[in-house]
Parts: C-alpha cells; structure tokens; sequence
C-alpha cells in the first residue's frame, strides 16, 4: 500500500499528521518532508496519527526519531499515536516508546495545550 499522508487540525493548538500505509525506506524522504512542514508550523502540539499504519521499519522509526528532535528544537510537542502492533511493537522493540511519546489514540493524550491568548 503506497504512503499517503494528510493534515488536520485537532484542538485549538493543535495539528494532526495522518499516515496511512506502509513506512518503507523508499517513503522516508516523503514523510520526512511532511514532518518537517508540519513541525515548520509551530503548532504547540503535533499528533503523528499512525492507526492506518500497517508497516514501520527502521528507516520510518528513525524519521519519527530525528522528527521528534527537530519539533524539540522548535518547541513543538510531538506525539506518536497507534495502537496496531505494526507500530507499537517496532518502537517498543527499540525503546522508543517514550522519546516518541507514543499513546494509544488522540484522545489519550493529556497533554496540556498552551493558554489562548
């Protein structure tokens, strides 16, 4: 199945990367591109929606790895969320499932959003 990825606003503050489709070595230079332009726009919160995810390998584990970094740097929260074993048992296999921030749905998150102002 060939990656598609789409954009949506969640709450007020928030941004939701949806990824349907396989996380291949030949899609990281994509999904790295709409990482970097979500996280470009400086949402206070970034859901990285993988639910329609039905393969990451390690190349997609080390996008969502150096994307989660880059949103540090500018100071945007980015979350993983997911609940297939497709995803969770690779980024629990290495580790990452607190670098990541990884949770179950968007609605798990807790996280609160900045004060409107």
């Amino acid at each position: 199945m060939p990656l598609i990825v789409s954009t949506d606003d969640g709450r007020i503050g928030q941004l939701v990367l949806r990824v349907r489709g396989e996380i291949r070595l030949a899609d990281i230079g994509f999904l790295g591109a709409r990482l970097q332009a979500a996280i470009a726009q400086r949402p206070a919160q970034l859901l990285v929606d993988l639910h329609a995810v039905s393969f990451l390998g390690s190349a997609g584990l080390a996008c969502l790895t150096l994307a989660s970094l880059e949103a540090r740097t500018a100071g945007v929260a980015l979350f993983v969320v997911g609940e297939r074993l497709a995803v969770t048992h690779p980024i629990h296999s290495v580790g990452l499932a607190t670098t990541l921030r990884l949770y179950p749905s968007l609605s798990s998150i807790d996280a609160p959003l900045p004060a409107a102002s």
